[in-house]
């Protein structure tokens, strides 16, 4: 929140304590309630509404030189809702203000026309939401996320075949590319650390993901825990993933030399031999080869044996 409405707001609470020790304890108001410099008083009877108002703003003009709003200030049956923070309060139910609509439909259409992104859209839907739950608003939430989804679901997919390489990277042109590989099956937080830090090597990421046949050559037939395609839909959620390759062989070599990246980066525990091929590889044609150290704490292994081990109990 910026720090002008927090100190307005503290100084409300503390200038208008006044206010609210006159309405309580000398008018005796049974249901006052006051928010910051917004305040609702509820009464069956009209003239002594009539009446707290002129005596609230005489009050209000002599003991803090303030006075009441000449437009928002109305005494209204409550068959026509309040007005108070942010909703249309009713006797039994509350409506959001049309505005507050207004505003997440044209950030849903900024989303649609692609004038914005899924992390922006999510973003904005996820803090409107924990507000907007707070009224009846159920149908209205549901279809604002199923027109998200909507869109979400005919976004075109990172994962594409090797086919498709020539095209992007000639789509890519000027942009430096980085490439990572590995199997990431069951993804764990030093997976999406290290892509997070290969991305930020370049402009654009690409992972070269094991296929299944691959993970089953090096790791056993018990492996992987996650089809290819499961796993190259997880992938595809990270903001920090701008592409997916599958390879079937048990290194990236081949693959590397069709996409010829700037940058390949290398997380963890790999083979010495392994990794002096792709750096010679990559040197070959002015690429560099990126390492980062191994995260301890975790691995995929020790996760499936965790959880093999509880299982046992």
């Amino acid at each position: 929140m910026p720090l002008g409405n927090l100190t307005s707001q503290f100084l409300a609470n503390v200038y208008l304590n006044e206010l609210d020790y006159f309405v309580k304890h000398k008018l005796k108001a049974k249901y006052y309630i006051r928010y910051v410099d917004d305040f609702v008083i509820l009464s069956s009877n009209k003239e002594e509404l009539n009446d707290y108002m002129l005596k609230i703003n005489n009050f209000l003009r002599q003991n803090l030189r303030l006075e009441l709003h000449k437009d928002k200030s109305k005494i209204l049956p409550l068959s026509q809702g309040i007005d108070l923070l942010g909703f249309k309060n009713f006797y039994n139910f509350k409506l959001l203000r049309k505005r507050n609509i207004r505003k997440i439909n044209r950030k849903l259409s900024n989303f649609i026309n692609n004038k914005s992104t899924k992390k922006e859209i999510m973003a904005s839907f996820l803090g409107w939401n924990g507000y907007a739950k707070q009224a009846n608003t159920y149908k209205l939430r549901k279809n604002i996320l199923s027109k998200i989804n909507r869109k979400i679901n005919k976004m075109p997919s990172k994962l594409l075949s090797q086919e498709e390489i020539p095209s992007l990277i000639s789509k890519l042109k000027g942009k430096v590319i980085v490439t990572t590989n590995g199997s990431f099956d069951i993804l764990h937080p030093a997976h999406i650390r290290l892509l997070e830090k290969a991305k930020k090597e370049g402009d654009i990421l690409i992972v070269l993901l094991n296929s299944d046949l691959s993970i089953k050559g090096f790791k056993g037939e018990k492996r992987p825990i996650l089809q290819e395609k499961d796993r190259s839909d997880i992938l595809s959620a990270l903001e920090s993933v701008n592409y997916i390759l599958i390879f079937n062989e048990d290194t990236p070599l081949n693959i590397l030399s069709k996409i010829r990246p700037n940058k390949h980066v290398k997380g963890g525990s790999f083979i010495p031999e392994r990794i002096a091929k792709e750096k010679s590889l990559l040197e070959s044609w002015g690429g560099e080869l990126i390492t980062f150290p191994l995260e301890k704490g975790y691995s995929t292994t020790s996760i499936i044996e965790k959880i093999e081990n509880a299982s046992k109990k």
